[in-house]
């Protein structure tokens, strides 16, 4: 029998790919015959030039470890698997609970108790929630290096019910003043927190994508709280409802009696709601976030927001008040506790609610003297008092009746319905010789885009008449004829140069 020519090639085709295929499996560098690789708990990862053991990030199914509710199964995973330090996955767990229904979290937090750590560096982790409402009977303590992830805030019907979503709410027997602690109330969180000596610090607490619910808890309760979650630490697309307190609070290293906490350098803080809130946000003492970026914050108290801390951004904020609230109150409220110097606020705005309430002060500066502040003092016959400075406000449109800017350093009060820039810097001096204290007191460097105060504008054509829009002091240049520039006197407009 003979053997077609063609045929004969194509087996000796694949017989020469058989044999290079065995030659590079058999290869000292093939991946396949490592000797020296390395079990993850889900995966195998690493390279074969070296003898180190490089474990992937653990998976769990929550749903297949026993528990009497949604928390008490996540701890049980926990407990399995980083129990023991010397066993743990040193690179973390992801604990999937999405799989398991809803349930009263009576048995407390999935972190109670938190023994997993090493050294004072508790294990990266990452719990991943399921859709639906989840009750909880305590606050939720997350140690650094954790991350909470739901499915994300869900929308209210028009029926006021909750559609989609996660939410943690207050169960009917709630203990505690706050729902979640990033980092424990207390001087020394060592069991949750890194520590470097007496210095503490819980860097990575994140909490992204769900709804937290105060409905039916105590007096003065809040939703989040900062004690010490510092770099790497976020809070993302969240959503607050109905506190009695503040939403989300931020304590930092000069903040009274709370002095001791530090939630420095965290941030950002993105994409929020806050509706049936006394209190949307208390920046107190943090020595500089990386900023609040997008809220929509719907108040019943006053102020809506706290800002007593150097070193912070509030970018594309919306105000309005809750209809449960009257009128007379304050928007955004700085320096009233703390040292408020160098701050920038970008795009804010006020909106009516449905009852046609607004704010007195949209954006209050209040004249309160600490002496904590950076700021340059203010001097008078050998009397120093340390104000607000250096705060910068960009972009500003009042919707509502009151000031767009009440700035009591300053001695300002602007109702611009829509302002471009108004900056308040620091104080000027002024001394009788070089050998004299400068102990005389001039007053705060300003500069404002308003018609209706001091300002410096331009235009093609001279200046003229005993009145002067913006007031004594306005500048304007002329870009053409042969005065260029034009001063506003108490006689009106004067050339000067």
């Amino acid at each position: 029998m003979r053997i077609p020519k063609i045929q004969l090639l194509r087996q000796l085709w694949w017989i020469v790919v058989l044999l290079a295929l065995g030659y590079f499996t058999t290869g000292t560098s093939a991946l396949a015959q490592c000797t020296n690789r390395s079990n993850g708990y889900n995966t195998v990862y690493g390279s074969c030039n070296n003898t180190a053991k490089q474990g992937s990030f653990a998976m769990v199914d929550a749903s297949q470890f026993p528990g009497t509710d949604i928390c008490a199964q996540i701890y049980a995973a926990f407990s399995a698997f980083m129990s023991n330090n010397n066993n743990a996955p040193t690179n973390g767990i992801v604990v999937d609970a999405r799989g398991i229904a809803p349930s009263d979290c009576t048995s407390g937090s999935p972190w109670r108790g938190w023994g997993f750590q090493s050294n004072s560096n508790p294990l990266p982790n990452v719990v991943l929630l399921p859709s639906g409402i989840i009750p909880i009977h305590g606050t939720w303590i997350m140690p650094s290096n954790t991350r909470l992830i739901g499915q994300g805030p869900g929308t209210l019907g028009t029926n006021g019910v909750l559609l989609g979503g996660t939410t943690l709410q207050v169960d009917t027997t709630f203990a505690g003043s706050e729902m979640i602690d990033m980092g424990p109330a207390s001087s020394s969180p060592g069991a949750y927190c890194s520590s470097f000596g007496n210095l503490f610090n819980c860097p990575g607490v994140q909490i992204e994508h769900l709804r937290i619910d105060g409905t039916g808890g105590g007096q003065n309760l809040s939703g989040i709280v900062n004690y010490w979650g510092q770099e790497l630490s976020h809070v993302e697309d969240v959503a607050f409802s109905n506190f009695s307190g503040t939403a989300l609070t931020m304590y930092g290293n000069t903040a009274g009696n709370n002095g001791s906490y530090s939630a420095n350098n965290s941030g950002p803080y993105s994409n929020l709601t806050m509706t049936g809130v006394k209190h949307c946000l208390n920046i107190n003492g943090t020595y500089g976030t990386r900023g609040v970026h997008g809220l929509y914050c719907s108040s019943k108290g006053s102020p809506a927001i706290y800002v007593d801390a150097p070193n912070n951004t509030l970018e594309d904020i919306t105000l309005a008040r809750d209809n449960g609230a009257t009128e007379g109150t304050d928007g955004i409220l700085i320096g009233s506790n703390s040292p408020a110097e160098n701050n920038l606020l970008f795009n804010i705005r006020s909106v009516l609610n449905g009852q046609g309430f607004g704010f007195s002060n949209l954006i209050h500066l209040r004249n309160m003297a600490n002496s904590l502040s950076t700021c340059p003092a203010t001097t008078t016959g050998g009397s120093s008092t340390y104000n607000v400075c250096d705060i910068t406000i960009m972009g500003v449109t009042n919707g509502t009746a009151g000031n767009t800017i009440n700035d009591e350093v300053g001695g300002t009060a602007l109702t611009d319905p829509s302002l471009g820039m108004y900056i308040l810097g620091e104080p000027v001096q002024s001394g009788l010789s070089t050998t004299v204290p400068i102990n005389n007191f001039l007053g705060y460097s300003h500069f404002t885009t308003s018609p209706n105060w001091p300002s410096w504008a331009v235009g093609t054509s001279q200046r003229q008449g005993a009145s002067c829009t913006g007031g004594v002091g306005s500048l304007f240049s002329v870009t053409s004829g042969p005065t260029t520039l034009w001063e506003c006197e108490s006689s009106g407009w004067q050339p000067v140069k």
